[in-house]
């Protein structure tokens, strides 16, 4: 019984964790971050390449330039999410 009361309450818990994204909208503080966030980084993956993405062979046999490349897009994809947060009213959290 206790189980499935933890397996049911862990998405809610998790849930409560996820919403904060470190930025905030001075201007509006009832913006939602987190969804501006996440349509920032669609369109900043959409444009740079998915910055997680690790193919099985990269992983595998430890391919530096894939490596590198992975740290490039990454780098691209965190400025492209900035600068479109910032577009949009918000500021870091400090």
């Amino acid at each position: 019984m206790k189980r499935r009361l933890l397996l049911l309450a862990a998405p809610l818990l998790l849930a409560g964790c996820a919403g904060d994204v470190g930025w905030i909208n001075p201007w509006d503080p009832q913006a939602n971050a987190a969804d501006t966030y996440a349509a920032c980084r669609r369109s900043a993956e959409r444009d740079y390449g998915e910055s997680g993405y690790q193919a099985a062979a990269d992983s595998r046999f430890g391919d530096p330039m894939a490596e590198a490349e992975r740290q490039q897009t990454g780098d691209r994809v965190r400025e492209a999410v900035s600068a479109c947060m910032r577009a949009q009213g918000f500021i870091p959290k400090k």
